[in-house]
């Protein structure tokens, strides 16, 4: 079997959950970077995997978080007056380094 093969890689969706089985094949160019980026991060080829699986869920949450804090922020809004913002001299002048 080739070493490009992996198999049987174990992904977890929740903790103590029954864990589904995928199996990933990739051609020695792909696989050699990815073990060696492995190693250097002290886990194997399928830790990567895992590793980037989660970071698709934390990503997915971050969205939704800053989607919410988009909504909450929008919601406290209840009056603009754009007669009421600064003049192009007093924002400047309230920065001192431009």
């Amino acid at each position: 079997m080739p070493i490009a093969d992996l198999e049987a890689i174990a992904i977890i969706e929740e903790p103590f959950a029954e864990m589904k089985q995928i199996t990933i094949s990739m051609s020695d160019a792909h696989y050699r970077p990815a073990l060696i980026h492995a190693v250097r991060k002290n886990t194997t080829v399928a830790g990567l995997v895992k590793m980037f699986r989660a970071s698709l869920v934390e990503d997915r949450t971050e969205f939704e978080r800053l989607k919410r804090k988009e909504r909450e922020i929008r919601e406290s809004i209840h009056a603009f007056c754009a007669s009421e913002r600064l003049s192009r001299e007093e924002v400047h002048a309230r920065n001192p380094f431009c």
